[in-house]
């Protein structure tokens, strides 16, 4: 687990620039990343529309660092992205470190109303898209209506031959609340009309670091995800990692009718294969839920 989840973490922060690191006797880095949004009193209606994201052929293949994606054709939403990374690099002598990173997301949707009548809606990830990927990946596909969509990460991470103290702290905190929606949704799937979440073909395979992934077509969900990780990378006298992430929803009065619909998630043909270090996917076509996945990794190494 070290070993991968270390490589991933090297892949955002030791990868990183000289100009990107503090060297001396006493270095401390800090980063916040915040984002706060609320979507209230819309109306919005889709007639007989074909809707589709997709990110194929090759498309972000080997991409390292940080990689944010948001395709959207839904209505009333809120999407999310959010990473706070801080980091130390010294290699002998170093007396201390610290570095602390937070990410935080809030959002409110509600009171919206949508109507969708016999529309398609396909998300697609495939043909290699993001395979090889290293770093922090967040990509975030949705056709549906009246939700809340948060991704977030936080590294905090020190490496050096130190003598002397490191200190990292990571941590990860979203909240959301879908109140007081209306949606209807009418595929007319004997007429080819569909909702489908499909990865396959090799997305994302061998993709290392944390990597989240989110697809939508249901209407008024709150979904949400989030990663915290500290780590500490040498010899040193006293070392402190420290990382937490939480998640917190509300979906309440919310109403949805879903009529001759066809509705399908899918992973298939290779997709994730061999991949390394934290891996969130939520895929999704219902209405009034709360999907949440959070992950908190504290390392000394």
């Amino acid at each position: 687990m070290n070993k991968t989840l270390m490589a991933g973490i090297s892949a955002v922060l030791f990868g990183l620039s000289a100009s990107a690191w503090a060297s001396g006797d006493t270095n401390a880095a800090g980063s916040i990343a915040d984002a706060g949004a609320a979507v209230a009193g819309n109306v919005a209606v889709t007639l007989f529309s074909a809707q589709d994201n997709t990110i194929k052929n090759n498309a972000f293949q080997h991409a390292e660092g940080i990689t944010q994606v948001q395709q959207n054709n839904g209505s009333n939403n809120a999407m999310q992205q959010g990473v706070a990374v801080s980091a130390n690099k010294n290699v002998g002598g170093a007396k201390s470190n610290a570095a602390a990173t937070g990410d935080y997301n809030v959002a409110e949707v509600g009171p919206n109303l949508d109507v969708n009548i016999g529309s398609t809606q396909n998300n697609t990830l495939k043909d290699n898209a993001f395979q090889g990927a290293s770093g922090v990946t967040q990509v975030q596909q949705n056709n549906g209506s009246n939700n809340i969509m948060q991704q977030g990460a936080a590294v905090a991470a020190n490496e050096a031959d130190n003598y002397g103290a490191s200190t990292a702290i990571a941590d990860s905190g979203h909240g959301a609340a879908v109140i007081g929606n209306g949606a209807a949704t009418t595929s007319f799937y004997f007429y080819g009309g569909t909702q489908d979440n499909t990865i396959k073909d090799n997305a994302f395979k061998q993709a290392e670091g944390i990597t989240q992934v989110q697809q939508n077509n249901g209407s008024n969900n709150a979904m949400q995800q989030g990663a915290a990780v500290a780590a500490n990378k040498w010899d040193s006298i006293w070392s402190t990692a420290v990382a937490g992430s939480s998640l917190g929803a509300v979906v309440a009065g919310n109403g949805s009718a879903v009529i001759m619909a066809s509705q399908d998630n899918t992973i298939k043909d290779n997709a994730f294969q061999q991949v390394s270090g934290i891996t969130q996917v939520q895929q999704n076509n219902g209405a009034n839920n709360a999907m949440q996945q959070q992950v908190a990794v504290s390392v000394n190494r």
